[in-house]
């Protein structure tokens, strides 16, 4: 626990170091409100295990030392990543927007900023952004030296549809 409440204090270090206002960047929502980004937007993530348009902003990948990554993910509306896990857990921040958080079996969750979510290791889970609003989070994937996140099935539109308030 003292390794996390560290770990989430130097992300608050980084991010009040690191921001700068040339690199803030606006992400609309879909009621067009803007939200100022902490991290620059990052790239748009290819590939089959995201639905939607997502972009990732790489922090920190210096797993030697800390054995973790962390990384800032943009999600627009809708878009969310497949069902994974994490053989050393993960731990997300939500900073901006609404978003979904869902492991399997349970109901899903809705994300609003300053929530923190901790993923147990090897938990099948995903995330993303609600349909009606973009969403920010910070992730720290804990303990990488384990091995890389395990992808799964596709969240489908009836799994993601699922919430109910």
């Amino acid at each position: 626990m003292k390794k996390i409440s560290i770990l989430v204090l130097w992300v608050a270090i980084l991010s009040a170091c690191t921001s700068k206002q040339a690199d803030k960047t606006a992400t609309a929502t879909a009621d067009t409100s803007l939200v100022t980004a902490i991290f620059p937007k990052g790239n748009a993530i290819e590939g089959v295990n995201f639905n939607g348009t997502a972009y990732l902003q790489r922090l920190m990948t210096d797993s030697k030392t800390f054995d973790v990554v962390v990384s800032d993910v943009i999600f627009e509306p809708s878009a969310r990543n497949s069902w994974h896990s994490h053989p050393g857990g993960q731990i997300l921040i939500a900073t901006a927007g609404k978003g979904y958080y869902q492991e399997k079996w349970k109901p899903i969750q809705v994300l609003k900023p300053g929530d923190v979510i901790a993923i147990a290791p090897d938990v099948k889970h995903w995330h993303g952004a609600a349909p009606d609003s973009g969403f920010t989070h910070i992730a720290i994937n804990t303990k990488v030296s384990l091995g890389a996140t395990e992808w799964y099935d596709p969240v489908t539109d009836e799994e993601y549809n699922d919430y109910k308030e």
